[in-house]
């Protein structure tokens, strides 16, 4: 049995779902939250506990038993304090990083508490002798080289969610709009940059525009922020969306989407860009962070939000018939359900193979 730990959130439940659905082999999973809530304990089964302290992954009985039993753990966005409860199993360890656990691993590398510090090379030790590291990008394993002698096999992973089964349901709505409708960034993190995407936007703030930011989530205080400063520059075009969506109402919402901008400076929000993607929207991606290669390599239209302000509005927003039938070939759930499949049987195999 595989023993899967990660944050709880649709996320994670949507891929729980494709693993379940997708392999023959056994897996259990322990869900982590801050505040898991007493109709989510409900769904606790033999295979599956949810827990909201990281400390019961020791002081919970059945969260011990399914670590002692499992062959091999992956632990899902990478943290210290697991890392440290779970420091007696680590030659059955696989670390999965999700892209904000890299980004606050290697900020730590650098900080100039001295606990802080050796906190993060205690981390940076345990990545080291992990057996097995995966990431989503390639990108994000040379950054992992660049800093860590890492001892273990290195694979690339993929995080795919039945929730994009509902995409083959669902047609682009965008052209029922009047407007030109924009989604900016994932979430409430600085990595979003939204400032500067935003000024590079403004040069359109007098077209028929609406400009959506996912703001449910991260820094609260960020988003406030990011609001105003959206409101200042766009008025009532500027769209926060402060209140999650549930799955289905989410991905309704994406499909009206014309354009996403994702002026990340790291992997972030694979899931909207993998969407939009398959709805034929118009993606731009930061030349800073490592998406963009990444989908150029694997053959999709997608353009530089350093490229915007020298477009003109039509060329911001206009695209190509063949690239966005293209982009939508390649972004459908049957080739990322493929994909996911190729990608995970040799993870699979091999954490079998160290757990013995």
């Amino acid at each position: 049995m595989i023993l899967q730990i990660m944050p709880q959130g649709d996320l994670s439940d949507g891929f729980i779902d494709f693993m379940e659905e997708r392999f023959k082999e056994e897996f259990a999973y322990i869900l982590v939250g801050d505040n898991a809530a007493a109709e989510i304990h409900k769904k606790s089964s033999d295979k599956t506990i949810f827990i909201s302290e990281r400390a019961q992954l020791i002081f919970n009985k059945r969260c011990r038993r399914l670590i002692a039993d499992a062959d091999a753990i992956i632990i899902n966005w990478v943290d210290g304090v697991i890392l440290s409860l779970l420091r007696p199993y680590r030659k059955k360890i696989g670390l999965l990083f999700w892209g904000g656990d890299l980004v606050f691993f290697l900020k730590g590398l650098e900080a100039v508490s001295l606990i802080s510090r050796a906190r993060h090379l205690f981390i940076k030790k345990q990545i080291e002798k992990a057996p097995c590291i995966i990431t989503l990008t390639k990108g994000e394993r040379e950054q992992l080289r660049s800093h860590c002698q890492c001892e273990g096999k290195w694979f690339l992973g993929s995080f795919m969610s039945n929730t994009m089964k509902e995409i083959k349901e669902l047609q682009p709505t965008r052209d029922k709009y009047d407007s030109v409708r924009i989604l900016l960034g994932n979430s409430a993190t600085k990595t979003n940059r939204h400032a500067e995407a935003m000024q590079m936007l403004s040069k359109f703030r007098d077209e028929n525009i609406e400009v959506f930011a996912p703001l449910s989530y991260g820094d609260m205080s960020y988003a406030k922020e990011v609001e105003a400063e959206g409101e200042r520059l766009f008025g009532e075009k500027f769209k926060p969306l402060l209140s999650m969506m549930d799955s289905s109402q989410y991905l309704s919402f994406l499909s009206s989407i014309s354009v996403g901008v994702f002026n990340h400076n790291r992997q972030q929000g694979i899931g909207n860009v993998s969407r939009l993607l398959a709805f034929g929207s118009k993606v731009y991606l930061s030349q800073d962070g490592p998406m963009l290669s990444e989908n150029l390599n694997e053959g999709f239209s997608v353009f530089r939000t350093e490229d915007i302000q020298d477009l003109t509005f039509e060329e911001f927003y206009q695209m190509r018939q063949e690239d966005r039938s293209k982009n939508m070939a390649k972004a459908s759930f049957d080739s990322y359900a493929d994909e996911a499949i190729n990608l995970w049987t040799p993870i699979i195999r091999y954490l079998y193979s160290i757990g013995k």
